[in-house]
């Protein structure tokens, strides 16, 4: 049918839903983003809406997957950033959050803001999952 758009095939739900399992059991300590960024590199995941009933078995609801595709980005593009930016990238491709970052780099929080919007604003880009995605690239 034109514009049809597949749904996601079995292999890519049950891979999708142990990264699911791996967040919920973590109890706070962060997600697994940069299995979740490599994933959806891997499939290249086409825009649109998949409902995974099978999940109501693990989650006790299905598990609604919407796809939405960013601009590809080339690694090279951060190429312009400075020591410390590479560094508050390099930490958000590893899914640590601005306070995480902040810790890690014994920076305040506020610095740790101004360093990722300098990073997309020099590269054009629109969120963290791009900046991982550039980094993991």
């Amino acid at each position: 049918m034109p514009g049809h758009i597949p749904d996601l095939n079995a292999e890519s739900l049950v891979r999708l839903r142990q990264l699911v399992n791996a967040m919920q059991s973590d109890n706070g300590k962060g997600v697994p983003f940069a299995n979740l960024v490599a994933l959806n590199q891997e499939l290249q995941f086409e825009a649109g809406l998949t409902i995974d009933f099978d999940a109501t078995v693990e989650f006790g609801s299905p598990m609604v997957v919407l796809r939405v595709p960013t601009a590809p980005v080339n690694k090279a593009r951060l190429g312009n950033l400075t020591k410390r930016e590479d560094e508050v990238a390099s930490l958000i491709a590893t899914g640590l959050t601005n306070a995480g970052i902040a810790d890690r780099l014994s920076i305040s929080l506020p610095t740790v803001k101004d360093h990722v919007h300098s990073i997309l604003k020099k590269n054009s880009l629109k969120s963290r999952t791009q900046i991982a995605a550039a980094v993991l690239a």
